[in-house]
């Protein structure tokens, strides 16, 4: 988790790069000046640097963290919404609106800003971490979370979800490490013993591509249709749900078959049931063998989705790509918790006259609007999915 780097350094200064919101912009933001705060980087291989920044609006409050990637040697930088760090509603909308203003700036000085104030926080962090003894680590880390915590909101219990949602990732985060740590140092096996092979990753090339019809149970007009590879395990493809619906990945879920019911055993904040299969090693293909073949996806305890085979393609005759084909209607906001809150949400805004209560609940939700549906986002998210997945850096979620 990374704090802003000014709330760690406060006494930083240097070219600040904002851009401004007018009226009637497409990306349903509020009018105002955003300004992007660097985070010190993630990882730096020159010319490649891989940064965080955060963006703010004029009371500082993060909407949104992005993911950047930007290449030194040819100035060029490549953006997208981080999937380690907590999301308001308006992130996708600040992406888009971002991309755009880069387009209309002269790229090379965005990206030599950027890269000076990224060389001179990662040295000033260094420092400042190498001032403290290695028994004050942990303080340092618990500092950094909680800065985190208290910039994103001031209400009571929005900063206790955050603090939960916190100790999940860097509990997915740890698993991760530890799964690479101990990959490195199995044990070699004897040079006279035959070692068989694994099960080999196949290429998405080689395996069947299903075109899935996907729709919320209680709320059909909201649905999606996408085409995934068969390979793909349950959870990589719970993965894949979450960002083509747009929901946050904040809570438990799991799949229901009619073999039984799957659950992820290491990246869920709960303990499996005996009973419930683990979805970090079954394939879409052991399920959806077949045009009409059926899933169901339950995220949190509210939202069931049904999914269906429409269509079974035979490896390599459609394009080997994670797509989202079509759909309707934006996700339903996570705080409506359940079908009936967000029928009640949708009549609020209706209201031609509203309460206190319906005015606090929709400053909450920042503009949000049902029947927006931006396939061309979604497919750009998924495009970053997909590559992550065939290099092997996301295996679970």
């Amino acid at each position: 988790m990374y704090a802003p780097f000014t709330m760690i350094f406060p006494q930083e200064t240097g070219e600040r790069l904002t851009f401004r919101v007018s009226r009637n912009n497409p990306y349903q933001l509020k009018v105002g000046e955003y300004e992007l705060l660097d985070v010190y980087p993630a990882r730096q291989s020159h010319p490649i640097y891989d940064i965080f920044l955060n963006v703010v609006d004029n009371k500082d409050q993060i909407l949104a963290t992005l993911f950047c990637q930007l290449n030194a040697a040819e100035h060029e930088i490549d953006l997208n919404l981080s999937k380690l760090h907590l999301q308001r509603p308006e992130a996708p909308g600040l992406l888009a609106a971002i991309e755009a203003q880069f387009r209309k700036a002269r790229g090379v000085t965005w990206a030599e800003t950027l890269l000076e104030r990224a060389q001179r926080m990662q040295s000033a962090f260094l420092a400042s971490k190498a001032e403290r003894p290695e028994n004050d680590r942990t303080q340092l880390l618990r500092d950094e979370a909680l800065e985190l915590v208290l910039s994103h909101s001031d209400d009571p219990e929005q900063q206790e979800e955050l603090i939960e949602t916190l100790i999940q990732e860097m509990r997915q985060l740890m698993l991760s490490e530890l799964e690479g740590h101990r990959s490195q140092h199995r044990r070699r096996s004897e040079d006279n013993i035959i070692v068989f092979p694994g099960r080999r990753q196949p290429s998405w090339d080689e395996v069947h591509w299903l075109d899935l019809q996907l729709e919320l149970k209680e709320l059909p007009e909201i649905w999606r249709q996408l085409r995934v590879p068969d390979s793909l395990t349950l959870t990589q493809f719970h993965s894949v749900l979450q960002t083509v619906m747009g929901w946050q990945d904040r809570h438990n879920w799991h799949f229901i078959h009619p073999r039984g019911d799957y659950a992820s055993h290491s990246s869920s904040s709960k303990q499996p049931a005996h009973d419930e299969h683990n979805a970090d090693t079954v394939m879409l293909s052991e399920l959806l063998q077949r045009k009409g073949a059926r899933l169901e996806y339950e995220y949190d305890t509210g939202w069931l989705h049904q999914i269906k085979v429409i269509q079974r393609h035979k490896p390599a005759t459609v394009p080997a790509q994670l797509r989202c084909l079509e759909g309707a209607m934006a996700c339903p906001p996570e705080a409506c918790r359940d079908a009936e809150g967000y029928r009640q949400l949708r009549q609020i805004l209706l209201k031609k006259r509203r309460n206190r209560a319906d005015k606090l609940l929709l400053a909450e939700l920042a503009d949000y609007t049902p029947e927006h549906f931006e396939a061309t986002f979604v497919n750009r998210m998924l495009e970053a999915l997909g590559q992550e997945f065939q290099s092997g850096a996301v295996q679970l979620r």
